[in-house]
């Protein structure tokens, strides 16, 4: 998609790509450079709540204590 540069410097994101990346009037937009090219990036509201849950699953305290309950059955038939 292509935008016009503003003689104050201003351009206008497309309607589809604000609805797609859900960009507000208060949205902030994060400029990269990116060498020969230059990248925007929204900036989440809530950066935590992004990432909240990415990493879903087992968690790691209950996996190391059910591997731990196995080695001391083992340890226990080895004794016995």
């Amino acid at each position: 998609m292509k935008t016009k540069v503003s003689a104050r410097f201003q351009t206008v994101i497309p309607t589809e790509m604000r609805k797609k990346f859900n960009i507000t009037s208060k949205s902030q937009l994060e400029w990269i450079d990116g060498g020969k090219v230059m990248i925007v990036v929204p900036v989440p509201e809530d950066p935590i709540a992004m990432v909240r849950g990415m990493y879903k699953g087992r968690g790691l305290s209950k996996s190391l204590s059910e591997g731990r309950e196995g080695e001391r059955g083992i340890e226990r038939k080895g004794k016995g």
